[in-house]
């Protein structure tokens, strides 16, 4: 009976493990145009929270108030900026600001609402702060929702909820629900003032040599012409954000995880040795997309993610 078990059981266990092998052999490693446009999307994603946060934060300003809230907490400004009327006020325990770009004279319409919340303590070195977007609209996309910052002097805690609508090449409207939990450290370029620099407008300060690490999280539900698509995103080694470069992330990696459980991980290549900020950084425009075991190397071309070799 033994010697007719073992006999039996052999073929049984070679038909195990070539079914495994079958099975291996026959994930798909085929990097789909949507998968591709996935990808450029969550690119655009570090570019949009990014230009968010440079465009309507008055970080600089707000850094200002640290050093000296009281006197300028103490009175209310009211003025008219190249693009927007801002209107400030002061709460029991925030300072607000709004801009409102329903008359502006650039591309932009809509209303940004900045609130600025007192530390509770003289001790206190977290600063808060939220950034709500009210139908702004910018390059013909429109941003609904809120930011909230929570920082210390050279670092922000980012939680995120943004609803964005644009329309794509194919002329069909595309939506974004979009939720972040972000880390943001800052390398470079914090607080570089423009050249049309004017204490009356604190927008002015450059933001083109901004240089910053990401670290942290996203979940998306995107859809097209009426179809929905889910996916999360998780940054598994930090990015490096320069603007300076049209391929604003140009080291790190990050997985992105479709509602199919297909992950799709794209790496942006190594950190460098060292980082002087005073020196022009050398922008790549390509970077690696693995799916499945196949890599494919892709590239930033005229502002399209295109597929430039499969390895």
């Amino acid at each position: 009976m033994k010697k007719n078990f073992t006999l039996i059981a052999l073929p049984l266990i070679v038909l195990f493990f070539s079914a495994c092998d079958k099975e291996n052999t026959n994930l798909d490693t085929t990097l789909y145009d949507d998968e591709i446009s996935l990808i450029s999307d969550e690119i655009d994603s570090d570019l949009t929270l990014n230009y968010l946060l440079d465009g309507s934060d008055d970080a600089n300003f707000f850094d200002d108030l640290e050093y000296d809230l009281n006197e300028k907490s103490t009175h209310m400004y009211e003025g008219v900026s190249s693009c927007a009327v801002k209107t400030w006020s002061v709460e029991s325990d925030r300072l607000v600001l709004t801009r409102d770009f329903s008359d502006s004279r650039c591309d932009r319409t809509g209303i940004i609402v900045i609130e600025y919340f007192f530390p509770e303590t003289d001790e206190e070195i977290t600063l808060k702060k939220t950034i709500e977007f009210i139908d702004f609209t910018t390059n013909s996309v429109t941003y609904n929702g809120k930011i909230s910052l929570e920082r210390t002097i050279e670092s922000y805690s980012i939680e995120a909820s943004l609803e964005i609508d644009r329309v794509n090449t194919e002329g069909e409207a595309v939506h974004f629900s979009r939720n972040y939990s972000r880390q943001l450290d800052w390398l470079c370029g914090r607080g570089t003032q423009s050249e049309t620099f004017s204490d009356l407008d604190y927008s002015s300060y450059a933001t083109s040599d901004n240089i910053r690490l990401l670290s942290g999280s996203s979940s998306t539900v995107k859809t097209v012409a009426g179809v929905e698509t889910s996916y999360s995103r998780t940054i598994t080694n930090p990015l490096l954000y320069v603007a300076a470069c049209d391929l604003k992330i140009q080291a790190g990696e990050v997985v992105i995880k479709k509602a199919n459980g297909t992950e799709l991980e794209i790496n942006y290549g190594e950190m460098p040795e060292s980082l002087n900020c005073d020196d022009d950084f050398e922008c790549g425009n390509t970077f690696e997309v693995t799916k499945n075991g196949k890599t494919y190397s892709m590239e930033l071309a005229d502002g399209e993610v295109v597929q430039v070799t499969q390895e």
